[in-house]
């Protein structure tokens, strides 16, 4: 402030110097004296102005992960073609579906000259959200944004570059574990049957010492339509990492695409008779969400308070079991609210059986519980299928027999509803399919 309060009083000086030069060049003959006074303040002045609008230009290169714990990950951070390295520093920040994350901070680490390398750490604090209640014991991300900024000027970033890592934050200062999983440590979906199988790669866990890679826009796909648009088959989100050792770039320009989900199924062919399978998780984007405030979009934001909806590549359940391609339906955040997908019609084969586990992800400790339902609708009529009240520290398996729909066409309804609070009511649908 008292910078720009300068800049302003010399742009004055200036400029009334400038209205009064021209006659007194002429009472002194054109000495060119004044001309001289007037383009040193005109170079002062433009020195002032660049200082103020941040006349800064560098770019950011390779990232190399140095370390990586549960709460925290180091980085080495190359720079180069940096303008100007006064007060100059490398600063970062977490991303999740393009967002910025909160409960994030990273050290101020200072660049010398016009090239070299610099160290980042950016660690998360866990935190209570009493408002909303929505902060988990973990933290899920899928980039790091990066980008070099003036101390004096922090609003004017500049070099600035996401890179892919996708990582599971949680209030641990021990090294990350490669899996979130667990062989010995994994829901039981039915007999002989666990959780862990079929498991799709949402990632690479990315080791200390791999180079990350920025990312390559013009190798995306468009991020899945919102529900209202998704009447048509949608463009399948992007993987978010490589299964080599440079992760690639997996966004669009402005917002980068939500973990792997796999293509989903063609709108189209669920209209023909037969279908033996199908996937919500992977499909969730085709569903049209809603609330009891009215419709939402996918994937939703935590904090919206009408609720939302988004999945997850793997989490903890609030029983301690670990868990993978969750779909998280949050209600409206008011007492008895709900939320509801309606998934596209289609005409379902011989001995199906909707399956899932429902419960809620691990911190869910201020939840009363909701209820998880499953309905199917018939010619303009809903008829329930499933119907579970679960409290907020198990969870229960559903197995819906829709045999006697067979040949029809039908849609399905996955619905949560509140209880007397929708405090941290996390509730997910862990492997929700269709399945013989």
């Amino acid at each position: 402030m008292k910078f720009s309060k300068r800049l302003i009083l010399l742009t004055a000086m200036v400029c009334s110097f400038a209205i009064i030069s021209p006659a007194s060049s002429q009472d002194t003959g054109g000495s060119g004296s004044s001309n001289e006074l007037f383009d040193g303040l005109m170079n002062i002045l433009q020195e002032g102005i660049e200082e103020f609008i941040g006349n800064y230009k560098g770019s950011l290169g390779e990232v190399k992960l140095l370390e990586r714990l549960g709460n925290k990950i180091v980085l080495e951070v190359t720079y180069d073609n940096v303008k100007r390295s006064d007060n100059v520093y490398v600063q970062g920040e977490v991303m999740h579906y393009g967002e910025k994350l909160e409960g994030f901070s990273n050290t101020l680490s200072s660049i010398r000259g016009s090239h070299g390398k610099a160290i980042l750490s950016i660690g998360w604090s866990q935190t209570e959200d009493e408002n909303w209640g929505t902060v988990s014991s973990e933290v899920q991300s899928d980039q790091v944004r990066l980008f070099l900024v003036r101390k004096s000027n922090p609003d004017r970033p500049f070099g600035e570059i996401l890179y892919d890592m996708s990582k599971i934050w949680v209030n641990s200062d021990a090294p990350d574990e490669e899996s979130m999983l667990a062989d010995n440590d994994s829901i039981e979906l039915e007999e002989g049957e666990s959780v862990t199988e079929n498991k799709p790669a949402p990632g690479v866990f990315v080791k200390p010492g791999t180079v990350l890679r920025p990312f390559n826009p013009a190798a995306t796909i468009q991020r899945p339509a919102t529900a209202a648009q998704s009447t048509t088959q949608p463009s399948p989100p992007t993987g978010v990492q490589s299964t080599v050792q440079t992760p690639p770039g997996a966004a669009s320009q402005t917002q980068p695409a939500p973990p792997t989900l796999g293509t989903p199924v063609r709108t189209t062919r669920l209209n023909k008779p037969g279908l033996q399978s199908f996937d919500y998780y992977r499909n969730a984007q085709i569903a049209k969400w809603r609330s009891s405030a009215g419709q939402l979009s996918f994937p939703g934001r935590s904090n919206d308070p009408r609720g939302f909806v988004r999945t997850l590549s793997n989490a903890t359940l609030s029983s301690g079991n670990k868990a993978i391609e969750l779909v998280q339906m949050h209600p409206e955040f008011k007492p008895k609210g709900w939320i509801d997908g309606h998934f596209p019609a289609m005409v379902i084969g011989k001995n199906l059986h909707f399956k899932s586990i429902v419960g809620f992800l691990r911190g869910a400790n201020k939840s009363d519980g909701a209820t998880f339902q499953v309905y199917v609708k018939e010619n303009n009529k809903y008829y329930r299928v499933a119907n579970a009240r679960v409290r907020a520290n198990k969870y229960v398996s559903l197995d819906a027999d829709l045999s006697r729909y067979a040949g029809k066409k039908i849609q399905i309804v996955l619905r949560v509803r509140a209880g007397q609070t929708s405090k941290q009511d996390w509730a997910v649908w862990v492997k929700p399919r269709l399945t013989k």
